[in-house]
């Protein structure tokens, strides 16, 4: 279901990953409907359900999902915790912002699965503001952290994964740790931001009260 939308997506190279899943984007941000079906259509699919999860600062509602391809698409939603967090990725993603916005530190470059809590006093090399109507495409090596507006909500599109694992860092107690995939992540973890049943729905019926509120066209 809803397949149409992400089939000519390509992972052969972050410029064609990139042109692709932009496109994909525009296609579905364009129409509110279809945006609203994806989310009604996560409550009825076990995978899209086990796939989404939550965070103390945001919640990730997976609205889409093509194993075989290594294609995701989600819908974020930030909360008012500080979600400064610097880290990098284990897929290249591109994103479109439907509601709010934040405001993007980028540090640098991470090669491979690099260690880099040696970027302290972790000062940006660019500072961005994202906001509604914006759309970007991010490498996976590219180190990063947003502070987001409450309430902020995006969609993304990731692709194929790159590594296994990815480390981030929390700026305001210097704290680090690395976090894995799903299929390498401990039981306990996967348990503990697990998002189903009423509290699922509760997000989603919220995530689509701040989409109706947008307007009727995106792009």
């Amino acid at each position: 279901m809803f397949k149409e939308y992400f089939k000519n997506i390509s992972n052969d190279s972050f410029d064609e990953f990139s042109t692709t899943s932009v496109q994909a984007l525009k296609k579905i941000v364009n129409n509110k409907s279809v945006i609203l079906e994806m989310l009604d259509h996560v409550l009825e699919d076990e995978v899209l359900i086990e796939k989404s999860e939550c965070y103390d600062f945001l919640d990730k509602i997976v609205i889409f999902s093509d194993e075989e391809k290594g294609v995701y698409a989600r819908v974020s939603l930030f909360n008012n915790k500080y979600s400064n967090r610097i880290h990098y990725h284990r897929w290249n993603y591109s994103a479109y912002i439907l509601s709010g916005g934040y405001k993007q530190m980028i540090y640098g470059i991470a090669n491979g699965n690099e260690d880099i809590t040696n970027l302290y006093p972790y000062t940006p090399k660019l500072i961005e503001q994202l906001s509604k109507g914006n759309y970007y495409s991010l490498h996976h090596s590219m180190i990063h952290s947003v502070i987001a507006i409450p309430d902020s909500v995006s969609i993304c599109i990731r692709g194929c994964a790159y590594k296994d694992k990815f480390q981030a860092i929390d700026p305001a107690t210097g704290n680090s740790w690395w976090q894995f995939g799903s299929k390498m992540e401990a039981k306990e973890e996967r348990i503990m931001k697990s998002l189903y049943g009423d509290a699922l729905r509760k997000r989603i019926e919220h995530i689509k009260k701040i989409i109706k509120l947008e307007g009727e066209y995106y792009v």
